[in-house]
């Protein structure tokens, strides 16, 4: 049976996404950069209710589209990142309690976004770069303790923000491209999280030194 299927970039609609209805084993489906809508959500959360993960970023869809997906109770990756959602879909996204893997990048999101995502106790993947988030509201993501990997990348952070960022320990993996930190930023966040593994420091003023 199929297990992971691609149709990433290209004319897909989602009339032929009603087609997929038959695979009940899919586990994963790309469906990013496609010409999907409201009702392709609808059709794969009556039908594949195996999915495990959901890629359906840069598509045609807003905050009342996500509902469809709480029938997915297997579902612990998505990505809906650079679609139209904004705040309020954190009422829906906190119930998809498997989740460990959440995109949300370039969205309409801001700080009240990350009130409403606090119950995933779960995460460890998270990424929010390009949207209405504040170094300020990075407070907020401080309790899910088993947060790994962060991405912040064109935010309005500065070294300011950074006890925020301080505040999750367990933190391997931290994107801090294209934000306003500098190199005694920098020092001080490896001091603070000895678990940290990689950084991403590009298009930032940080110097060699």
């Amino acid at each position: 049976s199929l297990n992971i299927l691609v149709l990433a970039q290209n004319d897909i609609t989602s009339a032929a996404v009603r087609q997929l209805s038959s695979l009940d084993a899919l586990r994963w489906l790309d469906l990013s950069r496609t010409k999907i809508n409201a009702s392709a959500l609808e059709i794969i959360g009556h039908n594949l209710t195996r999915l495990e993960i959901l890629d359906i970023a840069h598509v045609d869809i807003t905050n009342d589209c996500l509902k469809s997906l709480l029938q997915l109770d297997r579902l612990h990756d998505l990505n809906v990142g650079s679609t139209e959602i904004s705040n309020e879909c954190s009422s829906v996204i906190r119930r998809l309690q498997k989740l460990d893997s959440l995109g949300v990048a370039n969205t309409r999101i801001s700080d009240d976004f990350l009130i409403g995502i606090q119950g995933l106790s779960r995460l460890e993947r998270l990424y929010i770069g390009k949207t209405g988030i504040t170094g300020r509201g990075l407070v907020h993501l401080k309790d899910l303790k088993t947060l790994r990997v962060l991405s912040v990348q064109s935010l309005k952070i500065s070294n300011a923000d950074l006890p925020n960022i301080s505040q999750i320990g367990g933190l391997e993996e931290l994107f801090l491209d294209g934000t306003a930190i500098t190199d005694s930023g920098v020092l001080r966040l490896i001091e603070s999280l000895s678990a940290l593994k990689r950084i991403g420091l590009g298009e930032t003023i940080v110097t060699q030194n």
